[in-house]
């Protein structure tokens, strides 16, 4: 049996009650053995995203796989809480992520720097 949960609704842009950027929605799909997570949200969202595993009985050392859509913070940052897991992410993406001067472009589509 496959399954899949949205975890965290996302949502993009500024948000007027928060004074941040938007957060990625994560989805949770489970089936012939595997245990997936796409996308993983910023920091900020940490607490949140552990709570939602919780309520599915998912720790994080069972979640097998993380895939990336890209590689912005909002997506990416919290695959490190996933010991077990394959991180997946386009060949494309992660070459333009490695390019990357730490903490001067966060967002590949307006490289600004001010994102």
């Amino acid at each position: 049996m496959n399954q899949l949960d949205l975890l965290i609704q996302g949502f993009p842009g500024r948000a007027v009650c928060r004074g941040d950027l938007g957060w990625s929605t994560v989805s949770l799909l489970r089936g012939q053995g595997r245990v997936a997570l796409v996308d993983v949200v910023a920091f900020g969202i940490r607490r949140e995203l552990s709570q939602q595993l919780h309520a599915q009985g998912v720790k994080p050392e069972d979640v097998t796989d993380v895939i990336l859509t890209h590689a912005h913070y909002d997506h990416a940052v919290n695959f490190i809480l996933f010991p077990n897991a394959t991180v997946w992410i386009g060949d494309e993406e992660l070459t333009w992520a490695a390019s990357q001067p730490p903490g001067l472009t966060p967002c590949r589509s307006c490289m600004c720097g001010n994102c």
